[in-house]
């Protein structure tokens, strides 16, 4: 710990000496992160193997991003802050969240939690300051997931209200497709949670950020072109909705959202851009094989709404879907899924 100590200080004074234009790079950040990386799994195991040496994670953990909060709250009211200058420190906040252990007893709050809770203010600050950069938007959104993944879903769902409330404002702001990713993982790990310690309007809230960042994205995607403009919106856009109807199906098939994804599927049909139509094809041969299973199994009011809803849907766009898929096979549109055939099938 103190060797990668004397190597972080190092690396913080070379960056500033390369800001000024006095020195060339020694020690690339891949190669600190990939120590720190070390450090992180070293003391998580030791603290494992001997937990009565006196030594404590969470005392490690204090001590590892006690310099990193420094500077980014200097940073955030640095005027000559930069994302080159910032996003080091981001990074080095993921590694150690992803990879030093904690062991938790019951009732304890997760350091973890309240690490993200004192770094909140910066790492809102910083998307503000820089909202047309992707690798800002890119590396905090990976940090969220880093920490929601190493306390837990259900330890994390203190922070969840505000993780949800920070990625619609953010991209909102910024149109940034890793705000639509990290909003993914919310859906994948409290999607139809009926955890008795979760908020019981949990659901619903989900359903409201997804809703509100659809509004967004159709604010600036309202044609191809606007869709072969901001393909990766696109593409983080459908694998969202994608895990809507894996995990918020009741929510989202009986919601005016689906209409409006099956027409703009019909849409970025037309977008020549590998993972934006790959993004497609799978939400809409999902949405099939989900109405499959409800026509084989309607016997509930609710499963019987949700199958009048989609054959409402496929009814009115259905045509339209059809056109362009056979269309894609033919060659006159682009064609990057081996799905369009499946999708035929079951749409028959």
């Amino acid at each position: 710990l103190e060797l990668y100590e004397q190597v972080a200080a190092a690396a913080v004074a070379q960056q500033q000496q390369q800001q000024d234009g006095s020195s060339s790079p020694t020690l690339q950040l891949r190669d600190e992160l990939e120590l720190l990386q070390g450090v992180c799994v070293a003391l998580s195991r030791h603290v494992q193997l001997d937990p009565n040496s006196g030594m404590n994670a969470t005392a490690f953990l204090q001590r590892l991003v006690q310099p990193i909060g420094s500077r980014l709250a200097a940073q955030v009211n640095s005027p000559t802050a930069s994302p080159r200058t910032t996003l080091p420190d981001i990074q080095r906040l993921a590694v150690i969240v992803q990879h030093l252990k904690l062991t938790m007893g019951a009732g304890e709050q997760h350091p973890i939690v309240e690490l993200m809770q004192s770094l909140w203010t910066y790492l809102e600050a910083l998307i503000a300051r820089f909202p047309n950069d992707i690798n800002t938007a890119e590396q905090i959104c990976r940090l969220h997931k880093h920490a929601l993944r190493s306390c837990g879903a259900l330890v994390y769902v203190v922070m969840i209200q505000q993780l949800m409330r920070h990625l619609v404002q953010a991209y909102n702001q910024s149109h940034q497709s890793p705000f639509l990713y990290a909003a993914s993982i919310c859906v994948a790990e409290y999607g139809g949670a009926r955890q008795e310690h979760y908020p019981p309007t949990l659901q619903q809230e989900l359903y409201e950020m997804v809703a509100a960042m659809v509004t967004t994205t159709f604010s600036f995607i309202t044609s191809v072109q606007a869709c072969g403009n901001h393909p990766d919106v696109v593409e983080e856009l459908f694998y969202l909705m994608d895990r809507m109807l894996t995990h918020c199906s009741d929510s989202f098939v009986s919601s005016p959202l689906l209409q409006q994804m099956v027409q703009a599927a019909i849409m970025c049909m037309n977008v020549d851009h590998h993972g934006a139509h790959k993004g497609t094809m799978k939400f809409l041969d999902n949405l099939m094989s989900y109405g499959l299973t409800l026509s084989g199994n309607s016997n509930s009011p609710e499963r019987q709404r949700q199958q009048a809803m989609l054959e409402q849907v496929l009814n009115q766009e259905g045509g339209a879907m059809v056109q362009n898929l056979v269309r894609a096979l033919a060659g006159d549109l682009p064609s990057y899924s081996p799905k369009i055939l499946e999708i035929l099938w079951k749409l028959n």
